[in-house]
């Protein structure tokens, strides 16, 4: 009896490092699930659509005081915009988006000029609207008011603010993280 006992120590003695590791990787991929799926304030989702680079991110619930949620914008700069009311843009109405994931590059206070397909913030260059696009780009020349922002993807046929305006913070549903 005392050999058998002496064997089962020795093997878990052997095999502790081992058994260490899948308790461990066991205890992450929980912690990750719940996490992902259970923590109200924090979700991973994913875009098929080609404007941005990334396709998975970190979402954010944003602060609910509009101070804090300009803040919170100006530091993530990607955001998820709520648009699925907005059925008078044939890009929204053929697609029925409801949410478009577009990084803000300029921020209340900042000097907008819009003009001929070309967008400058501060007098940088930001974007520029694409020929082929089904709506016409949008004309503005003056500083963004108060809780609106000016968001574009990464593609140059990104539908984005070039094309449906300022958005309002009210609109901005999530702050994003991009993951990969």
């Amino acid at each position: 009896m005392k050999t058998l006992l002496r064997r089962l120590e020795e093997s878990l003695e052997k095999n502790k490092e081992k058994l260490i590791r899948f308790y461990f990787s066991v205890f992450i991929t929980f912690l990750i699930i719940t996490f992902v799926f259970y923590f109200p304030y924090i979700h991973v989702i994913g875009s098929l659509d080609v404007s941005m680079s990334r396709r998975f991110y970190l979402k954010i619930l944003p602060p609910s005081d509009e101070k804090e949620k300009e803040k919170a914008i100006r530091k993530y700069g990607y955001v998820e915009i709520f648009v699925g009311d907005l059925e008078e843009y044939p890009p929204i109405k053929e697609k029925k988006v409801l949410y478009l994931i577009k990084k803000v590059v300029c921020f209340p206070g900042d000097y907008l000029i819009a003009e001929n397909g070309k967008f400058y913030c501060n007098g940088r260059l930001i974007a520029e609207a694409h020929p082929e696009s089904p709506s016409p780009p949008i004309s503005f020349r003056g500083r963004i008011p108060e809780g609106m922002f000016f968001a574009v993807g990464e593609h140059p046929k990104s539908f984005d603010s070039r094309y449906i305006g300022l958005i309002p913070i009210r609109r901005i549903t999530g702050l994003l993280i991009p993951l990969f």
